[in-house]
């Protein structure tokens, strides 16, 4: 179990960083200078609340760099997506990753841990992707593209409600993180972020067609369909395509925390209850937000009912984080500690939010430790490019792409990233303050990560942690 303890100290670290002394200056002596906590804590816009060392860039200009004129309208139902998770010879690989990482580590009977974590596991996988399985072993999937009725009863006509793009932003802010969200962001459907609306795609597919694998249908539609405009009051799905309003002008994203210490301890062959859990709650906050909407006098397209546009790509532009090189956003808070970059269409006005600059981007050139730990190698290795693996993938963007024909999503890259440390410790947030302001420490900062150990635990750790926080997310953090 040596591989789990560190015996660097905090204090050497800081010692290292020249951090210790002379109040602290050291390699920040050119940082900003903040007299107390809550200076430090954010100097964002009113929305995103960001740490004092995040920037904000144009409107556009995310620091994934984008070649618009050749970004194309994509057809997602090209993508290799995989219908099954590891095969019997992949299962093998990855138990004896965990064994090989975790000595101790018991497989279970489903070689996704010991029975708790299992049982923990399936109880946490109830309704993810927003798949209900019926009595006689159907599926049939909670999310719509507009929703499903309130249980709440209205009565007569609901007057719509009128706000300026600003208040409207802030209303749904309020509206997710109550329903159990994080971050927020908007931006507004131009002749460049319309190209990022799928061509087709497969309605009720998930990104890596779990859904699909469990033979979901949703209300009764199967196989491919154009995405198209028309000059339609709201949005729907026909047999023959999904139909999306010209009316639906702006894009609402936001984040979903995962359970960090759960994160962390994932071994096995595929993501286990951190991941479940999150994909579970995600389905019913999209119902809820959708809800929210109607009852304003308002549309709102779900992400989960056909995924009409890639994750990533708006969460990066609106600024909830930047692309990173295993393919997930990095975001300043949480690191890659979330799931789902959630986005959804709607005609409800918003003001939009600007994409960010952490050096969170620039340290994947220099880091790469979710790459060396990938069994498979999915995670592209070296700097980014603008080709894909494929030909027909090459679609305007620089970055790093995981090969999901190889990717069996096992849970071993998602609790390895650096930047999951949370702002928890003063020196955390010095630390990522040096990673946006002082790239030139990076290297350092990956070794120390790995000196620290801060990286990936024992599942069977997370059953005696002290203090289970509510919901697994710890509020002070």
């Amino acid at each position: 179990m040596s591989n789990f303890h560190s015996i660097v100290s905090r204090r050497d670290f800081m010692k290292a960083l020249g951090l210790a002394g002379a109040g602290g200056v050291g390699v920040l002596g050119t940082s900003p200078v903040f007299h107390d906590l809550d200076e430090l804590a954010s100097s964002g816009n009113d929305i995103q609340k960001h740490p004092w060392y995040v920037k904000e860039r144009e409107y556009g200009d995310s620091t994934t760099p984008i070649d618009w004129p050749n970004v194309h309208r994509y057809d997602r139902t090209r993508l290799p997506l995989r219908s099954t998770f590891a095969d019997e010879e992949e299962r093998k690989v990855l138990i004896e990753y965990a064994q090989k990482e975790d000595p101790g580590w018991d497989p279970g009977p489903e070689g996704i841990g010991d029975m708790r974590t299992t049982a923990l596991g399936v109880g946490a996988g109830m309704f993810a992707f927003g798949v209900m399985i019926h009595d006689d072993g159907k599926t049939s999937n909670l999310n719509t593209l507009l929703g499903r009725p309130s249980v709440i009863p209205l009565h007569g006509e609901t007057p719509r409600w009128e706000g300026t793009p600003e208040d409207n932003l802030k209303l749904l802010r309020a509206a997710v993180r109550f329903y159990g969200g994080s971050e927020v962001g908007a931006i507004d459907l131009d002749e460049n972020t319309k190209k990022l609306i799928w061509e087709k795609t497969t309605p009720g597919e998930t990104c890596i067609g779990t859904a699909a694998s469990m033979g979901q249908i949703l209300d009764g539609v199967t196989g491919p369909l154009p995405l198209v405009y028309e000059d339609v009051d709201q949005s729907y799905m026909a047999d023959d395509k999904l139909v999306i309003s010209n009316k639906c002008k702006w894009v609402l994203t936001w984040t979903f925390r995962q359970p960090e210490d759960m994160v962390r301890r994932m071994q096995g062959v595929t993501e286990n209850a951190a991941v479940f859990i999150s994909y579970s709650r995600i389905a019913i906050i999209e119902l809820r937000i959708q809800a929210f909407l109607r009852t304003l006098g308002y549309q709102g397209l779900g992400g989960g009912t056909g995924e009409w546009g890639p994750s990533g790509a708006f969460a990066t532009l609106t600024g909830l984080g930047e692309l990173g090189r295993a393919s997930y956003i990095i975001t300043p808070k949480y690191g890659i500690s979330v799931r789902g970059m959630n986005r959804m269409l709607t005609d409800f006005p918003l003001a939009p939010t600007k994409p960010i600059d952490a050096g969170m981007r620039k340290f994947c050139y220099t880091c790469g430790i979710c790459a060396d730990a990938c069994p498979f190698g999915a995670i592209q290795t070296g700097d980014p490019s603008f080709e894909g693996y494929k030909p027909w993938m090459n679609n305007g963007y620089e970055a790093w792409r995981v090969n999901y024909e190889n990717c069996t999503h096992c849970p071993v890259c998602q609790g390895t990233c650096p930047f999951n440390e949370l702002g928890g410790s003063m020196l955390h947030g010095i630390i990522k303050g040096t990673v946006a302001t002082t790239p030139v420490f990076n290297s350092f900062f990956r070794n120390m990560h790995k000196v620290f150990d801060y990286g990936r635990k024992p599942t069977r750790d997370w059953w005696d942690l002290d203090n289970q926080p509510e919901w697994g997310f710890d509020s002070t953090r």
